[in-house]
């Protein structure tokens, strides 16, 4: 584990060590208990607390009390809180624990926890170029086929990339087209859209412009667009798109007026409707820029085709695997990637169930996956992987449940593995899911894809000047009256899981709400720093290894 650091070494040895003295389906404490497949709350709440006088536990449930109590921020909405020892589950303090409020991105910790523990952490997408076997001579005397397997992560540049690898093959001439089929999703590039660089060239002459990817599908008009010295400092141009039919086949036309000033340079993006031709003659440009001839024009495949009746008689001439599951939870979690964290839920769900990816599917294996850890799914409002939404309903005590399950704290039956047959009608990953009952890799991953406090994703300029720092890492959420933050605090061998969920505060209320949330979570390192200065000092025994 020494790649690991900070908090997550602490969290993630302990999730190991927990297994070993943990029992499969062991009742702990009131977080593993059956009542937890229930809401109990009723009328006012009742901070929940068992501890002794003057202790470390008692000091906490009055601090976190006071700040609950008494911050304004907190007290104008709902604020639902939830801590409890990371290991054992054991409640130190709760509030409106079991209330359904929207939880906004902290849904993200559902989603990617249960893509880990469907697919495995090595499991890739794989995108591939496929086509006769070129001659002696480097000729590929044919059409060329690109089919992919949903992969939200294909960009343009892993295209350029492969164009590269058919080149470095001694490839030189495709005697054919470039198709793409016309599946909205499984063959095309992930953002069908392109990017538009303008720069002010000298005063009074018409700016530059560049177009990324570069592709003849597009067509500029700047004309009407000046340089200007005068210009205000947000230039005032109009970037314009019309998609059309012309006599050279498909083009979007980008229009460009206004003034810039000489120097400065403004980006937009313009999405391009028709994915599988946009990834047809951006594949076929990367190909010709790697010095590879293609004699056909773009074209479109059979968008009914399987990519197993598209191979016969056919061998991969370059290949495109994304980036491994571990890696693609990170940058959903992190920085709390929408988009990315809808495809992958929907693209989990077809893998499973077959068929084409939806949401409706990628909801269902949510749902699967608190049922196997013990959260009724009638009891959670789902409808995105993303959070969002303003229908989703969620409670800190199954946020925080979800937490431990994904770090390992929680043992539970895996997500169903999806079949062989339905990997291969998902597109053929690169490599199968390993048997995850039998590994804790999808743990760590889930662990370090949770952004760090000061360090990282959307935590990186949170908990300023804290000693939290590095201490603590979780997850955030935000909508216009929801501020989330649920993680794990440690220090040493121990560390507390939290949900912190606030919902009915104004936009203008949003700094205070997240200071309030620091307080408690400081106020939660505070108390493990306190009993370890106990355990240390003799005044209590240590808890057994963990």
């Amino acid at each position: 584990m020494a790649w690991l650091h900070g908090a997550r070494a602490k969290l993630a040895s302990a999730a190991l060590l927990s297994l070993s003295v943990v029992a499969p389906g062991a009742v702990l404490a009131d977080d593993d208990a059956p009542a937890n497949r229930a809401s109990r709350d009723s009328g006012e709440p009742e901070p929940q607390l068992i501890a002794a006088p003057d202790t470390p536990e008692s000091q906490l449930a009055e601090r976190l009390q006071a700040i609950w109590s008494a911050d304004p921020a907190l007290r104008r909405g709902t604020t639902a809180i939830y801590v409890a020892d990371a290991v054992t589950g054991e409640v130190l303090w709760s509030v409106h624990e079991d209330r359904g409020l929207n939880a906004a991105s902290n849904v993200k910790l559902v989603s990617t926890a249960t893509a880990l523990a469907a697919l495995g952490p090595d499991f890739q997408f794989r995108t591939a170029l496929l086509g006769p076997a070129p001659d002696a001579d480097g000729v590929v005397h044919g059409d060329v086929y690109l089919v992919g397997s949903h992969d939200m992560t294909f960009h343009h540049s892993d295209v350029a990339r492969m164009a590269q690898e058919l080149a470095s093959r001694g490839i030189s001439r495709i005697n054919g087209s470039v198709r793409v089929s016309e599946h909205p999703t499984r063959d095309t590039l992930a953002r069908s859209s392109v990017k538009v660089a303008v720069t002010g060239a000298r005063h009074g002459q018409p700016p530059t412009v560049e177009v990324t990817p570069k592709t003849s599908l597009v067509r500029v008009d700047a004309s009407r667009a000046r340089s200007h010295r005068r210009a205000r400092r947000r230039a005032r141009l109009r970037v314009g798109s019309t998609w059309s039919e012309t006599d050279e086949g498909p083009k979007l036309e980008v229009s460009i007026r206004g003034r810039i000033r000489p120097g400065r340079t403004r980006w937009y993006f313009r999405k391009v409707p028709a994915p599988s031709t946009f990834t047809a003659h951006v594949l076929t440009s990367a190909l010709t820029e790697a010095g590879i001839e293609v004699v056909g024009p773009p074209a479109l495949g059979d968008g009914k085709a399987l990519p197993a009746d598209i191979q016969q008689g056919m061998r991969e001439l370059a290949v495109y695997d994304s980036p491994p599951l571990r890696r693609l939870v990170a940058r959903i979690n992190k920085p709390s990637n929408n988009f990315l964290a809808d495809r992958l839920i929907e693209n989990v769900g077809a893998i499973l169930y077959g068929g084409e990816p939806s949401m409706e599917k990628g909801v269902r294996a949510m749902r699967e996956y608190l049922d196997s850890i013990d959260i009724d799914p009638a009891q959670v409002a789902l409808d995105t992987g993303s959070g969002l939404s303003y229908a989703t309903s969620l409670s800190a005590r199954q946020i925080a449940r979800t937490l431990r399950a994904g770090a390992g704290f929680v043992d539970y039956d895996a997500v169903r593995t999806p079949s062989a047959g339905l990997m291969a009608a998902a597109g053929g990953p690169a490599s199968a899911p390993p048997d995850i009952s039998e590994t804790i890799e999808h743990r760590v991953a889930f662990i370090n894809s949770l952004a760090v406090a000061g360090q990282d994703g959307t935590l990186r300029r949170r908990f300023d000047h804290s000693p939290a720092v590095g201490q603590v890492i979780g997850k955030t959420g935000t909508l216009t009256s929801v501020i989330a933050l649920s993680g794990f605090v440690s220090e040493g061998d121990d560390s507390l899981v939290f949900a912190l969920v606030s919902n009915g505060h104004g936009r203008s209320r949003r700094r205070g709400v997240r200071d309030a949330h620091e307080r408690l979570t400081e106020a939660m390192l505070d108390f493990l720093r306190a009993r370890a200065e106990r355990q240390l000092t003799g005044a209590e025994p240590c808890p057994p290894l963990r």
